[in-house]
């Protein structure tokens, strides 16, 4: 039988139907939703996009995706990829015993029904990355209300060292914003 999928877009309106129905009072987050586009990609796509995406990128906004996105890489890193996958490596290793387990199983729930698409996977990763950088610049800023204490002798190397992981941070951005064709 053949199906008019205009006639069954329009009866039903699928056109108004938003592509991402969060359930609950708040949207989810943008690492929330990387990690959702990266359980639905290919193996390749995660390590390439990975390359560019910091632990710590994930960490300091939601500790509880670290596991899974650990487990993630650690899986596109031999050719794998899936939440059955990773919810089976995250139970071999003991990441879902307790009441940290029973956050990060839901966070694994939440991103896997999160409905991120992995066309979106380079978007979502560049966002979060952006995130990141503008944490990386709040802390350097409370940093330096702090650095009048340092040394004179670690001022200068303090300084270089922080602006020397933010131009590398901003590399990564670059580079996933125009993998995603986002504006630079």
């Amino acid at each position: 039988t053949f199906v008019d999928a205009r006639a069954l877009a329009e009866k039903h309106d699928l056109r108004a139907t938003p592509r991402l129905r969060p359930v609950g009072d708040e949207a989810p987050s943008n690492e929330l939703l990387l990690v959702g586009a990266l359980l639905w990609s290919s193996a390749a796509d995660v390590t390439d996009v990975l390359a560019l995406v910091d632990d710590e990128d994930i960490e300091l906004a939601d500790p509880f995706l670290l596991p899974i996105l650990q487990a993630v890489r650690a899986l596109a890193a031999v050719g794998r990829s899936g939440a059955a996958a990773v919810q089976d490596r995250l139970r071999r290793e003991g990441q879902l015993a307790d009441e940290r387990g029973n956050v990060i199983r839901r966070r694994l729930t939440d991103a896997t029904t999160s409905g991120a698409p992995a066309e979106d996977l380079a978007s979502l990763a560049a966002s979060v990355v952006a995130g990141a950088y503008r944490r990386r610049f709040a802390a350097l800023a409370d940093g330096l209300a702090g650095s009048a204490k340092l040394p004179e002798r670690e001022l200068l190397p303090y300084l270089r060292s922080h602006g020397t992981e933010i131009a590398a941070h901003e590399a990564r951005l670059r580079t996933l914003r125009e993998r995603s064709g986002g504006v630079l």
